[in-house]
């Protein structure tokens, strides 16, 4: 038998969730594999590369290994401006109830204990925050470097989505490459569609004494641009466009840097 793509990515969380309960109100009171890879591994090593969850976390989901790591990355997706909105739409709650399948798993882990938690009080363990944005004046100012988290050896740094939100209605929702730029009416907000840029990497975090998780460094994007400067060819005529708009602002962050730098960090 042809392994399956959950149990590729994570043999210990597929054993646990072919073994695993499903809460009470279900029917069927185990996990099904072709549900398990349909679904929850869609969930987790897909859904959340999509550009709506591109604030939160890059790098591989399964290799949050420890419950502290996971219960920071899990409230950081939720607290994502219009979250539950946006998961309602598409395949039913797939992500919601991945992470609360996941959360257990690591639960369990921790505790080596066969006693589960229903999705339900998972939920309840990770609260969502108030999806509006902080309507509070920008001030830019330099603020602490965060603590990495450690997880199977890697740095992984959250980005805090009600940043990434505030950024968005600061520039009226409209593309800071061009204003012109149409695109779909999102949803989840009623706005236009567009995403949060970071646009010193998150990932580059090491390099600087100050946060890179500043309002300073989100731009607005629609999604063509910003797949642009993540796959284009030709994107120095664009990011430099962005870093003479945002220079000064990063400067009174804490953050300096030449416009060589910035490139590598795009090219390599």
């Amino acid at each position: 038998m042809a392994i399956s793509k959950l149990e590729a990515a994570s043999p210990e969380f597929w054993d646990y969730a072919t073994h695993a309960l499903k809460p009470e109100k279900s029917k069927d009171p185990y996990y099904k594999p072709a549900y398990l890879n349909a679904h929850v591994y869609r969930a987790l090593a897909k859904r959340l590369h999509e550009p709506f969850y591109g604030t939160v976390l890059t790098g591989d989901f399964f290799s949050i290994k420890d419950l502290a790591t996971f219960q920071s990355v899990d409230h950081a997706i939720r607290s994502i401006p219009g979250f539950a909105a946006y998961d309602n739409e598409k395949d039913h709650n797939d992500v919601k109830a991945a992470l609360s399948l996941y959360g257990r798993f690591l639960q369990y882990m921790k505790s080596q204990s066969p006693a589960l938690k229903n999705d339900e009080e998972a939920e309840r363990e990770s609260p969502i925050i108030d999806e509006k944005p902080d309507d509070a004046p920008v001030v830019n100012a330099p603020e602490p470097k965060p603590d990495p988290l450690i997880s199977s050896g890697r740095k992984l740094y959250i980005r805090d989505p009600k940043k990434a939100a505030k950024a968005l209605k600061r520039a009226g929702y409209q593309c800071e490459l061009d204003s012109s730029h149409k695109t779909f009416v999102s949803r989840a907000t009623g706005k236009p569609y567009v995403e949060a840029h970071h646009l010193i990497p998150v990932n580059a975090q090491d390099d600087f004494s100050n946060s890179l998780d500043v309002m300073a460094n989100i731009v607005c994007l629609c999604p063509e641009c910003h797949r642009l400067l993540h796959y284009g060819k030709d994107i120095e005529a664009p990011l430099r466009t962005l870093y003479e708009k945002r220079k000064s602002q990063l400067h009174e962050c804490g953050i300096d840097i030449t416009f060589e730098k910035l490139l590598s960090y795009y090219l390599g």
